[in-house]
Protein backbone atom coordinates (compact mmCIF):
# COMPACT_ATOMS: atom_id res chain seq x y z
CA UNK A 1 0.00 0.00 0.00
CA UNK A 2 1.22 3.33 -1.25
CA UNK A 3 2.08 5.71 1.25
CA UNK A 4 -0.61 8.30 -0.21
CA UNK A 5 -2.99 5.52 0.22
CA UNK A 6 -2.08 5.61 3.96
CA UNK A 7 -2.32 8.68 4.32
CA UNK A 8 -5.78 9.37 3.09
CA UNK A 9 -7.10 6.22 5.18
CA UNK A 10 -5.86 7.94 8.14
CA UNK A 11 -7.14 11.15 7.40
CA UNK A 12 -10.48 9.54 6.85
CA UNK A 13 -10.78 7.84 9.71
CA UNK A 14 -9.91 10.75 11.94
CA UNK A 15 -12.58 12.87 10.57
CA UNK A 16 -15.29 9.86 10.39
CA UNK A 17 -14.86 8.29 13.35
CA UNK A 18 -15.92 11.31 15.87
CA UNK A 19 -19.25 11.66 13.77
CA UNK A 20 -20.39 8.27 14.51
CA UNK A 21 -21.05 9.42 17.80
CA UNK A 22 -23.50 12.30 16.29
CA UNK A 23 -26.31 10.31 15.13
CA UNK A 24 -29.50 10.39 16.21
CA UNK A 25 -29.68 6.84 17.26
CA UNK A 26 -31.94 5.87 20.91
CA UNK A 27 -29.26 7.24 23.19
CA UNK A 28 -29.21 10.66 21.70
CA UNK A 29 -32.84 11.15 22.33
CA UNK A 30 -32.90 10.17 25.95
CA UNK A 31 -30.21 12.00 26.61
CA UNK A 32 -32.20 14.92 24.50
CA UNK A 33 -35.47 13.90 26.79
CA UNK A 34 -34.01 14.16 30.36
CA UNK A 35 -36.01 12.48 32.77
CA UNK A 36 -38.22 13.41 35.42
CA UNK A 37 -36.47 13.54 38.81
CA UNK A 38 -37.48 14.48 42.76
CA UNK A 39 -34.67 16.14 44.30
CA UNK A 40 -33.60 17.50 47.67
CA UNK A 41 -36.29 16.14 49.61
CA UNK A 42 -36.74 17.15 53.34
CA UNK A 43 -39.27 16.73 56.45
CA UNK A 44 -38.32 18.06 59.66
CA UNK A 45 -39.07 16.66 63.12
CA UNK A 46 -42.55 17.61 63.40
CA UNK A 47 -43.24 19.42 66.49
CA UNK A 48 -47.01 17.81 66.64
CA UNK A 49 -46.20 14.18 66.41
CA UNK A 50 -48.72 12.79 64.11
CA UNK A 51 -48.29 15.66 61.10
CA UNK A 52 -45.14 16.61 59.08
CA UNK A 53 -44.71 18.11 55.69
CA UNK A 54 -42.03 17.26 52.96
CA UNK A 55 -40.31 19.56 51.13
CA UNK A 56 -39.16 19.01 47.73
CA UNK A 57 -38.48 19.97 44.03
CA UNK A 58 -39.73 17.89 40.86
CA UNK A 59 -37.47 18.66 38.06
CA UNK A 60 -39.12 17.62 35.23
CA UNK A 61 -36.58 17.96 32.47
CA UNK A 62 -38.71 16.04 29.98
CA UNK A 63 -40.59 17.75 26.96
CA UNK A 64 -43.52 16.28 27.83
CA UNK A 65 -46.09 18.39 30.28
CA UNK A 66 -46.69 16.09 33.54
CA UNK A 67 -48.94 15.92 36.04
CA UNK A 68 -48.70 15.12 39.71
CA UNK A 69 -51.73 12.46 40.43
CA UNK A 70 -50.82 11.15 43.70
CA UNK A 71 -48.77 10.37 46.91
CA UNK A 72 -48.11 7.93 49.38
CA UNK A 73 -45.69 6.71 52.29
CA UNK A 74 -45.64 3.55 54.77
CA UNK A 75 -45.18 6.23 57.88
CA UNK A 76 -48.45 8.34 57.63
CA UNK A 77 -52.27 6.92 57.35
CA UNK A 78 -52.83 9.86 54.70
CA UNK A 79 -50.48 11.76 52.25
CA UNK A 80 -51.58 14.35 49.66
CA UNK A 81 -50.67 17.55 48.33
CA UNK A 82 -51.32 20.95 50.21
CA UNK A 83 -50.82 24.36 49.02
CA UNK A 84 -50.59 27.13 51.65
CA UNK A 85 -52.55 30.17 51.36
CA UNK A 86 -53.97 33.22 52.52
CA UNK A 87 -57.66 34.12 52.38
CA UNK A 88 -59.33 37.25 52.04
CA UNK A 89 -59.77 37.98 56.04
CA UNK A 90 -55.53 37.41 55.97
CA UNK A 91 -56.02 33.90 57.57
CA UNK A 92 -53.43 31.26 56.29
CA UNK A 93 -55.46 28.25 55.08
CA UNK A 94 -53.95 24.98 53.40
CA UNK A 95 -56.08 23.80 50.29
CA UNK A 96 -56.30 20.88 48.80
CA UNK A 97 -54.29 19.82 45.84
CA UNK A 98 -55.70 16.82 43.76
CA UNK A 99 -53.86 16.83 40.41
CA UNK A 100 -50.38 19.19 40.26
CA UNK A 101 -49.24 20.28 36.74
CA UNK A 102 -45.49 19.39 36.09
CA UNK A 103 -44.80 21.76 32.85
CA UNK A 104 -41.89 20.30 30.55
CA UNK A 105 -38.43 21.47 31.33
CA UNK A 106 -39.21 23.04 34.55
CA UNK A 107 -38.94 22.74 38.28
CA UNK A 108 -41.85 23.04 41.47
CA UNK A 109 -40.56 23.16 44.69
CA UNK A 110 -42.26 22.27 47.50
CA UNK A 111 -41.55 24.82 50.30
CA UNK A 112 -42.89 26.41 54.06
CA UNK A 113 -45.82 29.04 52.69
CA UNK A 114 -46.54 27.29 49.21
CA UNK A 115 -46.63 23.80 48.11
CA UNK A 116 -46.05 20.05 50.49
CA UNK A 117 -46.66 16.86 51.27
CA UNK A 118 -48.85 16.56 53.79
CA UNK A 119 -48.60 13.52 56.00
CA UNK A 120 -51.01 12.88 58.82
CA UNK A 121 -51.53 10.22 61.12
CA UNK A 122 -47.62 9.46 61.34
CA UNK A 123 -47.17 5.71 62.67
CA UNK A 124 -44.04 6.58 64.80
CA UNK A 125 -42.03 9.30 65.42
CA UNK A 126 -39.61 10.95 63.01
CA UNK A 127 -35.95 10.72 63.82
CA UNK A 128 -33.22 13.38 62.50
CA UNK A 129 -30.48 11.48 60.19
CA UNK A 130 -32.86 9.34 59.17
CA UNK A 131 -34.75 8.30 56.10
CA UNK A 132 -38.33 7.55 55.31
CA UNK A 133 -39.55 6.49 51.66
CA UNK A 134 -42.31 8.84 49.57
CA UNK A 135 -44.38 7.27 46.26
CA UNK A 136 -44.89 9.84 43.43
CA UNK A 137 -47.40 9.18 41.02
CA UNK A 138 -47.12 10.85 37.82
CA UNK A 139 -49.75 10.72 34.95
CA UNK A 140 -47.16 10.17 32.11
CA UNK A 141 -44.11 8.97 33.79
CA UNK A 142 -45.64 6.82 36.33
CA UNK A 143 -44.45 6.18 39.70
CA UNK A 144 -40.85 7.69 41.42
CA UNK A 145 -39.93 6.52 45.14
CA UNK A 146 -37.73 9.30 46.54
CA UNK A 147 -36.18 9.13 49.64
CA UNK A 148 -37.04 11.59 52.08
CA UNK A 149 -34.43 12.74 55.07
CA UNK A 150 -35.60 13.90 57.91
CA UNK A 151 -33.76 17.22 59.12
CA UNK A 152 -33.94 18.82 63.17
CA UNK A 153 -36.68 21.11 63.35
CA UNK A 154 -36.05 24.78 62.33
CA UNK A 155 -33.77 23.86 59.73
CA UNK A 156 -35.85 24.28 56.63
CA UNK A 157 -35.65 27.65 55.35
CA UNK A 158 -38.96 29.74 54.74
CA UNK A 159 -37.05 32.26 51.99
CA UNK A 160 -38.27 31.33 48.52
CA UNK A 161 -35.86 33.67 46.87
CA UNK A 162 -33.68 30.44 48.07
CA UNK A 163 -35.48 28.05 45.53
CA UNK A 164 -35.84 27.67 41.54
CA UNK A 165 -39.87 27.89 42.04
CA UNK A 166 -41.62 27.99 38.47
CA UNK A 167 -45.25 27.40 38.79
Amino acid sequence: MSRLIRLVLMVSALVVLPLAGCGSGDGAKAEASGELRVLDATVEVPPNPTTASIRMVVDNGTGTDDELVGVASSVADTVSVHRSETDAKGLATMVPVKALKIPARSKVTFEPGGLHVMLEGLSGSLKAGTTIKLKLTFAHAGSRTATVRVVPFGSTTSDSSAHDMEH
